[in-house]
């Protein structure tokens, strides 16, 4: 099982290839991380359920993740499929790259739609780029971070440059989902927009038109997710924004989130992060103070 957590104070990227006919079923947990991803199919489909909507990721697609984005990927029919992933935490890459000043290196990842088809030269030009990081990654020799450096910049500004007028359509967006994918999408997006209220598979059902058993199956269907844990990752999203970015006491948040208790709250988070809130809290603060040295 390969599992991509959080990428905290580490090596500035990650670099994975998997080979057709060695391809997971799906990801075993969905996963939320402060990196940046570039995940680019080199042959087979699979589907990609990316915030509140599921896409059919098909050969010759990138898939551009922002940082704190529900994502997870799941097989289809023919689950053999050949990929090359690559994970960039954007503090720690730019601290290698300073000397560019200001440039906004991920400016490629803004775009409304996460998934883009290339055309044959793209593919080749984004295909040859990614596997030299990959050759050079496997090697694990220091004198090669340079060149490491160098091929991270080349595939960030390809990124930015392919551009909005190669993301898909919206019709193509849910093509193999159909009205039942459209409704999953709107319940998702009310979990997103509700998440501070008290959400149960019952409560979303009646406000759906849905039976809850119905809902529950077909939430799973199409997005992976049971619909508790999607709920709690979008609140444990939402939660280490507010525990990193404010002084709020973590009972306050807790309430702020939709729990009923601190205890509840922390025992959800811990199983989310590996951590209490406070020790979390506590680790965005001294991480911080370290920048600010450093900085």
């Amino acid at each position: 099982m390969e599992t991509y957590h959080y990428i905290e104070n580490q090596a500035p990227f990650l670099v994975e290839y998997t080979k057709k006919g060695h391809a997971m079923k799906s990801m075993a947990q969905p996963h939320v991380h402060d990196s940046y991803e570039i995940y680019y199919l080199l042959d087979g489909e699979r589907y990609y359920f990316i915030h509140d909507r599921t896409y059919h990721v098909k050969k010759g697609m990138v898939v551009l993740i922002k940082p704190s984005v529900i994502h997870r990927t799941m097989a289809t029919k023919q689950p053999e499929h050949e990929r090359l992933l690559l994970n960039i935490q954007a503090e720690e890459f730019e601290r290698y790259v300073v000397g560019f000043g200001s440039f906004q290196w991920f400016q490629g990842f803004i775009a409304d739609m996460p998934v883009i088809m290339l055309d044959v030269r793209q593919q080749g030009m984004l295909q040859e780029m990614m596997f030299s990081l990959y050759r050079l990654y496997c090697e694990k020799e220091k004198k090669k971070q340079q060149h490491i450096m160098v091929k991270l910049m080349e595939i960030l500004l390809f990124v930015r440059d392919i551009g909005r007028e190669h993301t898909l359509e919206k019709e193509d967006e849910v093509e193999i989902e159909g009205v039942m994918g459209q409704r999953i999408h709107h319940v998702a997006q009310y979990i997103h927009e509700h998440y501070a209220e008290s959400l149960s598979l019952e409560s979303l059902a009646k406000e759906f038109y849905f039976s809850p058993y119905y809902l529950s199956r077909q939430f799973k269907k199409i997005t992976g997710f049971r619909l508790k844990e999607y709920i709690n990752h979008v609140r444990m999203v939402e939660a280490e924004k507010r525990l990193s970015q404010s002084k709020k006491s973590v009972g306050h948040i807790a309430i702020e989130l939709g729990f009923q208790s601190q205890t509840h709250f922390g025992r959800v988070f811990k199983g989310y992060k590996g951590m209490t809130p406070s020790a979390y809290r506590h680790q965005c603060q001294k991480r911080q103070e370290k920048n600010n040295i450093l900085g």
